[in-house]
């Protein structure tokens, strides 16, 4: 029989020799040195039943013995996840004064981070998911932003995040799961919540404190809030 050589980025589905008759093996699932050694005691008379694939989808389809390092990962399960970047605030720390886009989920604030904390996530985006092919963030710019400016690249950091996270074995990695997670104390984020405080007269009014605020912070507003109103009814 004339020397064959099948070249592994070719996923062959049959072979059929005349050994000792017609004899049709089928060889879908079978691993390179296996079709070749049946190609090797396969008779005068060979036929291949050969379907060309690409390098990555051989790898997905037939594993080499040695393992190449390469992962197959698929990108193709789509989510829909409600997270937006609605506003940004700007934080004084330290001597330096920089602003913190707030990411939330389905109305609900998850965390506040800078650019280049998503210029971060994006780096590694990349090298875990390195043949996927990630949406540009919004440029960096080495100077001061306009309000105007600013609102532009909250708006890219949002379609950014939208359509990272569309993608669900990207969106439920630990890089963006961790990226999500709230860090408060890391930015100092001004992120607000609003209580509700019962006043003597049986009113109720809302106050704005910040997500972080302690508890001792919040009882000593709701005592001076509540004195005021209790000083203002009439004896």
């Amino acid at each position: 029989m004339p020397f064959c050589f099948v070249p592994q980025m070719f996923h062959c589905q049959s072979i059929a020799t005349t050994t000792n008759g017609p004899n049709s093996i089928n060889v879908e699932g079978a691993t390179h040195k296996q079709v070749v050694d049946l190609i090797k005691s396969g008779g005068d008379v060979l036929t291949l039943t050969v379907i060309s694939v690409t390098p990555k989808d051989a790898a997905r389809l037939e594993p080499s013995e040695e393992s190449t390092g390469f992962s197959y990962v698929d990108y193709s399960e789509k989510r829909s996840l409600p997270i937006s970047v609605p506003d940004y605030n700007w934080i004084d720390r330290n001597g330096e004064r920089f602003v913190v886009f707030n990411i939330y989920m389905a109305g609900r604030h998850l965390c506040s981070r800078r650019y280049r904390d998503f210029a971060n996530l994006h780096n590694s985006l990349k090298r875990e998911f390195a043949d996927f092919s990630f949406p540009k963030l919004p440029g960096k710019w080495p100077f001061s932003l306009s309000e105007q400016q600013l609102d532009t690249r909250r708006r890219g950091v949002e379609q950014y995040m939208e359509k990272v996270c569309a993608i669900r074995v990207i969106a439920e990695s630990d890089i963006v799961q961790e990226f999500l997670t709230d860090s408060d104390e890391e930015h100092g984020s001004s992120a607000e919540v609003d209580l509700k405080v019962l006043l003597p007269d049986r009113n109720i009014i809302t106050i704005t404190i910040r997500k972080n605020s302690m508890t001792d912070e919040v009882y000593r507003v709701r005592f001076l809030i509540t004195a005021f109103f209790s000083s203002c009814l009439p004896r």
